[in-house]
């Protein structure tokens, strides 16, 4: 290192101050780190988006992609500069499932791969409402709302999935009602696609078309938040390595009455 340091200054001098000097000088001598990149389905359909934080170290970005299967073989289909791929030679399947990686080039050396990500190829598109954290949670109040969640599961144990947050707000000494119907399941179905968590309160399994009650015991009107969120095994099943899908929902809030 002490050494690297002196032949740094030394060309510091020999070449002067340019901006390719002050580059190489400046420059950041650790490896790049290959971490896994983001992937986004769902947004438009049969398009999948792909996107990764810059890295100081890397020369080059290299993008990878296999179709999900229990032996994977991967093909690059980027390498370059940019932070950004999106991926639209996905083919017509419906519901096919592809794995991303990427990898680091730094000189004629190459880093990574990095740990996988799940993309999905689908017409579909994800539900407007964009409350899948507590701070966007949408208010039930006397409109029902129609969503849709989603569960994909690679044969490597990859997951891929969405959540929604709800909140209500009750009055004091009060309990409010809410409904779930499921579009893939009958009646009073104890498998529904679905379970919710109460914050900090407790998790449930959603039985379909059943109300649920959601209690303020406090002396003040309380805003209570829950989350719905996939009963995995209902979109994949137990024993299958890989699968999933895409299931609509209808949500509506019920009666609000004295506990």
């Amino acid at each position: 290192m002490v050494r690297l340091f002196y032949l740094l200054i030394a060309a510091f001098l020999i070449l002067g101050c340019s901006p390719g000097t002050y580059e190489m000088l400046s420059r950041t001598t650790d490896d790049p780190v290959a971490i896994r990149p983001k992937v986004e389905s769902f947004l438009e359909s049969n398009v999948i988006f792909i996107n990764w934080d810059y890295d100081a170290a890397a020369d080059e970005y290299i993008l990878e992609r296999a179709y999900d299967s229990p032996s994977l073989v991967f093909e690059t289909i980027y390498s370059g500069k940019d932070l950004e791929y999106v991926d639209r030679d996905l083919g017509e399947i419906e519901g096919q499932r592809f794995l991303y990686r990427l990898k680091k080039r730094r000189g004629k050396e190459t880093f990574g791969p990095s740990h996988e990500a799940l993309g999905v190829n689908t017409v579909l598109i994800n539900d407007p409402h964009g409350h899948n954290t507590k701070e966007t949670a949408l208010q039930l109040e006397t409109i029902n709302f129609i969503a849709n969640m989603y569960y994909y599961r690679s044969y490597n144990g990859v997951e891929l999935y969405n959540e929604h947050w709800y909140f209500i707000e009750i009055p004091p000494i009060r309990r409010a009602t809410f409904v779930i119907v499921d579009s893939q399941a009958a009646a009073g179905d104890e498998n529904s696609h679905f379970r919710y968590f109460e914050y900090e309160r407790g998790d449930h399994v959603i039985k379909n078309q059943l109300a649920y009650y959601i209690e303020n015991p406090e002396l003040e009107t309380q805003r209570l938040y829950f989350k719905v969120y996939p009963n995995k095994f209902q979109f994949v099943g137990q024993t299958l390595p890989g699968g999933g899908k895409l299931v609509n929902y209808e949500i509506s809030i019920g009666n609000i009455e004295p506990r």
